[in-house]
């Protein structure tokens, strides 16, 4: 039993080590114009965005967060939305599209 839970915790220590030395920043364009992003808002607040390539891209991935909170009763106080901003973006080849939104400057 202690054998097994010592197994655990060494994995799990080898997992987080791995993904935190995993990333390394790339290279970063600051201020670009016409970032597409989906941008989470909780009571009004912009608190989460994300890089999207095109709008289309956008559109369904809202569709598909939007339903699943629809489907946990919490539709009322979450918003998404897809705009276009002005953000510093940064290459992260662990991200799906290739880039990440470092900050948001206008557009929210």
């Amino acid at each position: 039993m202690v054998t097994r839970i010592l197994a655990t915790i060494i994995i799990s220590l080898v997992l987080i080590t791995n993904s935190i030395a995993g990333y390394t920043p790339g290279k970063k364009h600051l201020e670009r114009e016409g970032v597409i992003g989906l941008i989470l808002y909780l009571n009004g607040k912009m608190i989460e965005h994300v890089f999207k390539p095109n709008l289309s891209a956008c559109m369904k991935s809202k569709r598909v967060a939007q339903r699943q909170m629809d489907s946990n009763g919490k539709a009322e106080r979450v918003q998404f939305q897809c705009k276009i901003l002005v953000a510093d973006i940064e290459e992260d080849t662990q991200a799906k599209y290739g880039f990440r939104i470092i900050k948001v400057h206008s557009g929210h």
